[in-house]
């Protein structure tokens, strides 16, 4: 093979390793007469941190990628330095540039893009990063239809989660990430149920007639919000319990109210809109306070408010005299407008948030 390239640090390199679930690569470096650890990140080799260790981190270094940390023993100074390794979170959205839709990730200023699924003949959509920031749930569609699928936050492990026949799509995590939520037509028609993730267990949630479809579970209160139709024509925002009591309307439209997305402290909500123009809307929990947030010049859509952390609004919409969609992010109060793809010849889709991985 040869070289792909060359990672200038600073001080004579001793030990190297790498955290696949975060991207970041860690190098014990002499600095001097001291130790330091400089972190990288693996996939523009940029210089993260600069992280002082006690005397003599030459000994060894192991990565536990499951908690989030990386031990590097200290043989002068008999101790083990403990770095605690959290990724950031991060936009999941789909593109097809490369052929075909698949699922790529990026940081919330679309620095960063990364395709995480490589499936030619399929299509990966719907995806949905767990509370802990360790999982990716989302959707697969093929001839035989759409299955829920799980792989980790760096695109490995990949498994399914459900077959059988029926379209099952569209999954939300519980607060606990122990459940998704999700619709499937395995009723006939469009509904809400609940996997148990421990034991492939299906519940359903909201069973009703006509449909109902886009499920977000919030972390805070642990409520669902979706989107209900009696008829399959306009639909309209609703909320229950996490184990499908309690379902009340949120909102009175006699147009379509959809796509509902909990903030993270679950006292608001953002919503696509057909009101006094369609677009997104913001609302409070208590169905009070609706006010619209962009411009419907850009055919906003799909709306996810971010985690904790990360208090943006991002969705799919177009530039004016664009064909083609793309990312955006805006903050709650509309303000910030900010497009992140940045891709006229292929279409971007936002799907959701991928939180950073916690320790």
């Amino acid at each position: 093979g040869s070289r792909a390239g060359v990672i200038p640090v600073g001080g004579e390199a001793l030990l190297v390793a790498v955290n696949p679930d975060t991207g970041h690569l860690f190098v014990v470096v002499a600095a001097g007469s001291g130790r330091q650890a400089e972190v990288y990140s693996t996939l523009d080799w940029r210089r993260i941190a600069v992280i002082p260790l006690p005397a003599g981190a030459e000994e060894g270094i192991a990565v536990d990628s499951r908690a989030g940390k990386v031990y590097i023993a200290c043989g002068e100074s008999d101790t083990i330095a403990v770095i605690q390794d959290v990724a950031a979170a991060e936009v999941l959205f789909t593109s097809d540039r490369d052929g075909n839709t698949e699922v790529y990730r990026m940081l919330p200023d679309g620095r960063e893009q990364t395709r995480l699924t490589f499936t030619p003949g399929l299509s990966e959509t719907d995806a949905a990063g767990s509370p802990d920031g360790r999982w990716i749930a989302y959707t697969v569609t093929s001839g035989a239809g759409r299955e829920l699928w799980r792989m980790s936050r760096n695109g490995r492990n990949a498994h399914r989660l459900t077959s059988g026949g029926p379209d099952d799509y569209n999954p939300a995590w519980s607060p606990g990430g122990e459940y998704l939520a999700f619709v499937s037509t395995r009723s006939g028609q469009p509904h809400i149920y609940r996997l148990d993730l421990a034991t492939g267990a299906v519940t359903p949630l909201y069973v009703a007639s006509g449909s109902a479809q886009g499920p977000d579970w919030s972390w805070a209160t642990g409520r669902i919000a979706f989107e209900y139709s009696a008829t399959g024509g306009n639909t309209v925002l609703y909320t229950m319990a996490a184990d499908g009591s309690g379902a009340q309307q949120l909102l009175a439209n006699p147009n379509s109210d959809a796509q509902p997305s909990w903030s993270p402290a679950g006292d608001r909500l953002v919503f696509w809109g057909t009101r006094s123009e369609q677009t997104l809307y913001r609302v409070n929990a208590d169905g009070s306070g609706v006010v619209p947030l962009v411009s419907r010049t850009l055919r906003p859509a799909a709306p996810h408010w971010g985690p904790a952390g990360a208090d943006w609004i991002v969705f799919t919409g177009y530039r004016p005299g664009s064909g083609y969609s793309e990312v955006f992010r805006v903050s709650p109060d509309g303000a910030g407008l900010a497009l992140l793809t940045q891709n006229e010849v292929d279409f971007d889709n936002v799907t959701g948030w991928l939180p950073g991985k916690a320790p």
